[in-house]
Order: C-alpha cells, then structure tokens, then sequence
C-alpha cells in the first residue's frame, strides 16, 4: 500500500509554513507499506467540536 501524506507532528508547522507562503520546506511524502504491516488506518474527519485536519487548514491557509 502506497500513501502520500504528512507527519501529524510536522501539522501545524506545515499549515504555518503554507499560510505565510514560505518555500516549501515541509510537505507530503509518498511512503510505501506492505500490508502485512498495516494494522489500521483512520480517515480525517471532525468529531464533535473538534475540527478535521482539513477543516484547520481551510481555516487557517483559507484553501483547501
């Protein structure tokens, strides 16, 4: 299984990082794990009054 993604600790460096408009120094990456390793995994979404990682980009960078 192949994801492109980012770091959840990395978050809110990158959301900075793109909302000033900086280069691009943090960013997603394509990783590569076999499936025997995958033991779970969880979609972005809200939950209750807890934004989505998306939901805090878009408010914060103002695009999606």
């Amino acid at each position: 299984m192949a994801l492109r993604g980012l770091d959840l600790a990395a978050f809110d460096d990158w959301m900075r990082q793109e909302a000033k408009g900086e280069e691009d120094l943090i960013g997603p990456t394509t990783v590569f794990y076999p499936m025997h390793r995958v033991e779970r995994i969880e979609r972005d979404e809200s939950v209750g009054p807890i934004p989505s990682c998306a939901e805090r980009f878009e408010r914060e960078v103002g695009q999606l």
